[in-house]
């Protein structure tokens, strides 16, 4: 018998390191991306993380439902405009999707 797929939720870890002096801009940005997203159907969580060790590095961790909420997000108008923010203000950019671990198919 083949299990049966079960749907997918959807991690984003998104790394970003700014140029010095950017953080208020950032900061206000971010919450507006967040506020937004947040609405969205499928947002189970938005959150900012601040690096302990490099003041200008943060992490935006992000959950939704299914692999559909998150390509949907992916074409908001709010998400594009603050891309396009971040392509003037950060030196640094790393996304990294993720799903959990099947730990029962490990060997």
């Amino acid at each position: 018998m083949k299990k049966k797929k079960k749907k997918q939720v959807v991690n984003g870890f998104t790394r970003y390191v700014l140029k010095p002096d950017h953080y208020d801009d950032f900061l206000e940005q971010f919450l507006r991306v967040a506020n937004l997203s947040r609405q969205e159907p499928g947002c189970k969580h938005f959150e900012l993380y601040k690096s302990i060790d490099t003041p200008d590095a943060f992490i935006i961790y992000h959950m939704w439902a299914t692999e559909k909420d998150w390509d949907t997000h992916l074409e908001t108008d709010h998400l594009i405009a603050f891309l396009r923010f971040l392509e003037d203000v950060a030196v640094e950019i790393e996304i990294m999707e993720a799903t959990a671990a099947d730990l029962d198919d490990a060997s």
